[in-house]
């Protein structure tokens, strides 16, 4: 994670740069744009391997490679209002933390998910670190580190995509005209048609658009900006500018909004900020170290904000003034969230539950390694708390469901390398999403029942008489699952991701297929083309050692000779054997050698370093090459 933050570190100076040299730079948002009988629709290739008729209900058709085209239906169409002021959408969760006083608190009961992955979506090999933002239709609004904004429908096939200028890691939010807000580093926060078009995107700085944006009832966008910049700006649903409220130090708190349509939110200058709808301050309280995380408003008004000083504060609505204060641990840069029953929760070193009299109720103990770092917790309206964690150092990322009474109810490994810094979103069906950080492929996850879903991923290719390795998933339905793989040579295995070998060059027919526990079965197939493998050659002679006279004398950093040498090498295929090998002197071919052992003797005079190639060939023309730096005198 340090790694990361320092990346993050250097792209903000970097940017900060640029934007003093030029003040006129330019975003370059890109997205194709169709129209077809006058109806808008949007065309994306989107390059990953689907293969299950679940996945594929979407789209326009079935690709038979692995470039697959998403295309919006055409019957499918929204009314955009142009005019007059809009809240929130009501939505099963419209934005961060669910609504306007990030409660985290949805009105949907997940009690009968069992904590089975319903399917995953691979997205990039990109951070997904923001949280989702779902619409009335259930679709996926979500920001990405391959410099995206996403759409993805709830069957977990992706709708649309539009490129920015960087990453966009806040949790957009969404108007009740549909249209979706995002802030990216870029320095612009951004309005997004449905249907996956620019609206407009407002320059906020220079500096990185953190705050994940907030909607008041009178249509007012709220979002906060970091170094340079260190403010909670306000827009109108047009994109035009209402005012600034300048702090002392970076802002990455997003805004949240009181009962009364107070502003709320922290800075790193040890500030909690209340802030009046007409831009100027109400109140700010100092708290011990810097403000990092977002606030959540109970029920009464009270604000419930976490420090970097390793306290919980509560607030008075009214003035300010400190209710109380809890210990949760070295500090918090999460977003805190209310139970049904009033309870906060906030993560840090450990997840806290804390009474609304501030004493503390129970604390779930995540293993040493693993902390909460930006995973705000979503919680059901039957109480179950869900939350992402980081297993320190990049060292992966679990999810977790925590019971009302601070027991575990379910948890599972996402990511091997890297963490999880998605915050959990709750659909109106129950289901669960949250996004993944990996060093790899990162997914959008969804978890609640579905139907059974096996990839057979591929397409896969081999060597002849050497082993390929399969791997599938399974999805949904009741596990445990059970699985069988037919490799289409007549061989087969019972294992999940078993390795197969086969004895004829070819094209072939994969499939594995799944069974549940309820005794539910599926099958996908992929694509296996075997070839015959390209000769192998490597170079023994010379090696990192001195040599005078051919002969070697000692090791040493390079492969250094004086006098005369010979160059060595070793090459084998099969089952054809090696046509010939050719040796080069710095891309020159100098001699041609048909039987082993393969080999050339260097004599002419030479000063300095030289590159020497050993090319093998078979008898079909295919070739490899190896080579080696050798510094050579006389």
């Amino acid at each position: 994670m340090k790694g990361v933050q320092a990346v993050r570190c250097m792209f903000m100076v970097f940017f900060f740069i640029v934007s003093s040299v030029l003040p006129g730079l330019q975003i370059h948002a890109s997205q194709t744009n169709l129209v077809s009988d006058s109806i808008l629709y949007t065309e994306v290739t989107y390059p990953f391997h689907l293969n299950n008729s679940q996945f594929k209900e979407k789209t326009s058709e079935a690709s038979t490679d692995e470039s697959t085209t998403v295309v919006e239906p055409q019957g499918e169409s929204y009314t955009i209002s142009q005019q007059g002021p809009c809240g929130l959408l009501n939505s099963s969760w419209p934005m961060a933390s669910h609504d306007t006083r990030h409660t985290g608190l949805s009105p949907y009961s997940t009690a009968d998910s069992p904590g089975i992955i319903k399917w995953r979506l691979f997205v990039s090999a990109y951070p997904i670190d923001g949280g989702i933002a779902i619409d009335q239709n259930g679709t996926l609004y979500f920001g990405s580190d391959d410099r995206y904004m996403n759409a993805a429908y709830p069957n977990g096939t992706m709708k649309w995509r539009y490129s920015v200028d960087d990453w966009i890691e806040t949790t957009p939010a969404i108007g009740s005209d549909g249209t979706v807000y995002a802030g990216c580093w870029d320095g612009h926060l951004y309005a997004f048609n449905p249907n996956g078009t620019l609206k407009w995107a407002h320059t906020c700085g220079p500096a990185i658009t953190y705050g994940s944006p907030c909607i008041s009832d009178d249509g007012t966008i709220y979002t906060t900006v970091m170094d340079p910049g260190s403010c909670l700006i306000a827009l109108n649903s047009n994109g035009t500018e209402k005012w600034r409220f300048q702090t002392g130090w970076y802002v990455t708190s997003a805004p949240v909004i009181a009962l009364d349509g107070t502003i709320i939110f922290g800075s790193a200058d040890t500030y909690i900020y209340a802030v009046n709808p007409n831009g100027t301050q109400r109140w700010h309280y100092k708290t011990g170290d810097r403000v990092m995380g977002s606030s959540s408003i109970a029920a009464d008004g009270t604000v419930y904000m976490p420090s970097w000083d390793g306290y919980l504060y509560a607030l008075s609505p009214s003035d300010g003034s400190l209710v109380w204060r809890c210990r949760i641990g070295s500090g918090s840069k999460v977003n805190p969230s209310i139970g049904p029953d009033g309870t906060i929760y906030v993560g840090g070193k450990d997840v806290y539950a804390i009474y609304p009299n501030g004493t503390i109720r129970w604390t779930y103990t995540l293993d040493s390694r693993s902390f909460v770092e930006w995973s705000s917790p979503a919680v059901s309206h039957d109480g179950i708390i869900y939350f992402g964690t980081n297993i320190g150092d990049n060292g992966g990322g679990r999810i977790y469901a925590i019971n009302p009474d601070g027991t575990e109810r379910w948890e599972q490994l996402l990511v091997g390398r890297g963490y999880i810094d998605s915050s959990p979103a709750i659909d109106a069906d129950g289901i669960i999403y949250i996004g993944t950080t990996n060093i790899g492929p990162c997914y959008l996850y969804a978890f609640g029942r579905g139907p059974l879903i096996v990839d057979a991923y591929g397409p896969y290719t081999g060597f002849y008489q050497k082993p390929v390795q399969f791997t599938t998933d399974a999805f949904g339905g009741t596990p445990p699952y059970t699985y069988h793989w037919d490799f289409g040579d007549g061989n087969s295995s019972d294992q999940q991701n078993p390795s197969h070998t086969y004895s004829t060059v070819g094209n072939y027919t994969a499939s594995v297929t799944v069974t549940d526990d309820d005794g539910n079965h599926t099958t996908d197939a992929a694509a296996v083309c075997i070839v015959y493998e390209h000769p192998a050659v490597e170079i023994t002679k010379p090696l990192h050692y001195i040599y005078i006279l051919n002969h070697q004398i000692l090791s040493y950093r390079h492969a250094l000779a004086f006098g005369p040498i010979t160059i060595e090498a070793t090459a084998n295929q099969t089952p054809f054997g090696v046509a010939h090998v050719d040796f080069l002197l710095n891309d020159i071919l100098k001699a041609t050698d048909t039987q082993p052992p393969y080999q050339w003797t260097w004599r002419a005079l030479s000063k300095g370093q030289n590159r020497v190639s050993v090319i093998a060939y078979d008898p079909s023309g295919n070739s490899t090459r190896a080579d080696i730096w050798v510094y050579k005198y006389f």
